[in-house]
Formats: structure tokens, C-alpha cells, sequence
């Protein structure tokens, strides 16, 4: 079994026996390269790190001769991933001229919003691009090195409405802190952390349901983190925990940071 909590756990949360939880994730796995959507979020305008980016769009800060961007389009591409939709706004005609038909063998699309309309907005308007019966959603400015498949594999047993993959830091003061019980499911979102805890942290990586759009709320523009994902705990929100490193580019000290890793990584 891959690194997730076991079939016995998944039995246990999900109400299904072992057979049909096997071919649940199966029949995802077997269609990964065809049938499942990445969004990914780039239209934020990156004010913090105008410092190295200048007045760029902060996803195509360079990591060696490559923007951040690709890198992540590459790292979907290696799992299996074969259809991105680029969530973009700020610097969208850049980010748009880059990746139009850059990679050959993937389909990629766009969704520009013409004003900011937050996290929660920007995956609210890409929605209708949405083809998968479920799919991941990515922060175009953060990098956790997670297996696609296993968290996929935990969220179609669980039949949970949204899975956010969770690293383990022991300072969690800049990110906030996810609460878990024991059944893995959020109970609560923290702002603050006091300094040096061991904690879980959202890695900016999710995977939904098709059918969770019903949940979304009317207006046009909202936060995914302050405002929808509290208002859906217990209605089937989980958490993934990653046991793998967790990086942004939010600051210019991050950015030198994800760029030392992420070239290990690709090395």
C-alpha cells in the first residue's frame, strides 16, 4: 500500500469494505493521465517579492534558467498529470504567451479573471474548465514534493468532499496550523502558532470533488482558506499528511530557499 494510513483506516472512515475501496482507487489510478484536472493558481501579484521579481508575475521567478511555473508543470507531468488549467490575473497575458503550447504533450489552459478575485474566486471561475470527476488544485508560488496518487487514493476512500495535503514544520507561525482528529478529518484552522511547535500546515495543494462546487459560496470574490474551507469542516474535509519538505516563494528569504531545493530536486 503507498504512503497513506492503510485500507484498514479507510475502511474504517469511509463505510466501504476493502474490495470496493481497491477498486475505487484502481479505477482512479488507471485514468490518471487522461481523466484528472490540475489547476493551478498564478494571478496573485506577488507584492513581497518584487524585490527579485521586479514588476514580473512572481510564478515565473527563475529557478536557473527555468520560471518556478514550469517546474511545477513538470513535476504534475512526471506523475501521470496531462491537463493544467493556469488560473491567472495579474500579468496574465505574460503567463498566457509563455505556456501556449509550451508543452506539447499536455493540454493547457486558461482562466484570467480581470480583477483580483482571490483564491476562492479564481478556482470558482476556472470550475466550468473542469473535466475530472475529481481534481488537485495548486498555489502556483509554494512546492511539496507529494505523490498525486496516494493522496488521490485517500481522498476517493474517505469519499471526501476536499483533501488538503498538510506538512509537518516546527515553526508554523507564518502559515497558520490545520487541526486534525483522529479520523484525519480538519476540525480547525489556527492563524497563529506559537514559535516553535510542531505543527501541520496547508502546503497549498488540494484535491475536490466535482460536485463540492454546490458548496461554493455566491459571491464572486472569496478567500479558499478564511472563508470557504472553514465553512465546510465536517462536510467531508480531510487532511493529507505529506511526509515531505514544504516550500513558498512568498518572500524573497523563501525564494532563495524553494530555488536551493527545488534544484536538488531536478538535479
Amino acid at each position: 500500500m503507498r504512503a497513506t494510513t492503510g485500507l484498514k483506516l479507510y475502511e474504517e472512515r469511509s463505510n466501504l469494505t476493502q474490495d470496493q475501496i481497491v477498486l475505487l482507487i484502481a479505477r482512479w489510478s488507471l485514468n490518471m493521465a487522461i481523466n484528472t484536472d490540475f489547476i493551478i493558481l498564478c494571478g496573485g501579484q506577488g507584492t513581497r517579492l518584487r524585490s527579485v521579481v521586479g514588476d514580473s508575475q512572481k510564478v515565473m521567478a527563475a529557478v536557473g534558467d527555468e520560471p518556478f511555473l514550469d517546474l511545477l508543470i513538470k513535476y504534475i507531468r512526471a506523475q501521470g498529470g496531462r491537463r493544467v488549467i493556469l488560473a491567472t490575473g495579474y500579468k496574465a497575458d505574460d503567463v498566457e504567451a509563455h505556456y501556449d503550447g509550451r508543452f506539447k504533450d499536455m493540454t493547457i489552459e486558461f482562466s484570467r479573471e480581470e480583477e483580483p478575485l482571490g483564491t476562492g474566486g479564481a478556482i470558482k471561475r476556472a470550475w466550468s474548465k473542469i473535466q475530472s470527476e475529481n481534481f488537485f488544485v495548486l498555489n502556483g508560488d509554494s512546492f511539496c514534493p507529494i505523490e498525486f496518487e496516494a493522496m488521490m487514493d485517500l481522498h476517493i476512500a474517505y469519499q471526501s468532499a476536499a483533501t488538503v495535503a498538510l506538512a509537518k514544520v516546527e515553526d508554523g507561525q507564518d502559515y497558520g496550523s490545520v487541526m486534525l482528529d483522529d479520523a484525519g478529518c480538519v476540525t480547525a484552522f489556527q492563524e497563529k502558532v506559537p514559535t516553535g511547535n510542531l505543527t501541520y500546515v496547508n502546503t497549498g495543494i488540494y484535491c475536490f470533488r466535482d460536485d463540492l462546487k454546490k458548496e461554493l459560496p455566491s459571491t464572486r470574490k472569496f478567500s479558499l482558506e478564511r472563508d470557504f474551507f472553514p465553512s465546510i469542516i465536517g462536510k467531508g474535509l480531510c487532511g493529507y499528511v505529506a511526509d515531505k519538505s514544504f516550500h513558498d516563494i512568498g518572500t524573497p528569504e523563501r525564494y532563495k530557499e524553494a530555488v536551493q531545493q527545488m534544484r536538488k530536486l531536478w538535479e
